[in-house]
């Protein structure tokens, strides 16, 4: 798999999330796949309901739902989620790996870790049988690092 996202779509990205530190920022990414290509065409940001907002994201699931109706309506397609890091690599955390997020073909990662050069990755992940050892909430997932072309 492939993905392409333009560098000015990449720069709103990563200045969305720049907005919304300390907080972890988190959304949407919708574009189109054709066969093993992804092309990442807009975002929208959803708010962070996290009990601890600079540490973890949970998606506001009212916005996703709202959003999420929306994109059926306008024939928009989500293919995969964001969040930042923001003094963190952009390296899928153990908490990233428990998600249930694991069903969208993309998931990105923003690190805000060093403010003159943030990182953007994107991941997919897949299950695994290997148990979280630190929650009792089922399996951790693996992940593999998807390359992608700004254009």
């Amino acid at each position: 798999m492939n993905i392409s996202i333009s560098q000015e779509l990449c720069r709103r990205l990563i200045n969305d999330c720049y907005t919304k530190l300390p907080q972890e920022s988190c959304g949407m990414l919708l574009g189109t796949i054709k066969g093993n290509h992804l092309e990442v065409k807009d975002f929208i940001p959803i708010s962070n309901r996290s009990n601890q907002p600079n540490q973890h994201f949970v998606m506001d699931s009212q916005e996703w739902v709202e959003q999420w109706n929306l994109t059926l309506h306008n024939s928009k397609e989500i293919i995969g989620i964001y969040h930042s890091h923001p003094s963190t690599p952009a390296i899928p955390s153990l908490e990233d790996l428990t998600t249930l997020w694991h069903t969208l073909p993309s998931y990105w990662i923003i690190s805000l870790m060093n403010p003159k050069a943030p990182e953007v990755c994107a991941y997919s992940l897949f299950p695994s049988t290997a148990k979280n050892p630190q929650h009792d909430c089922g399996n951790v997932l693996l992940y593999e690092k998807i390359p992608y072309v700004l254009k």
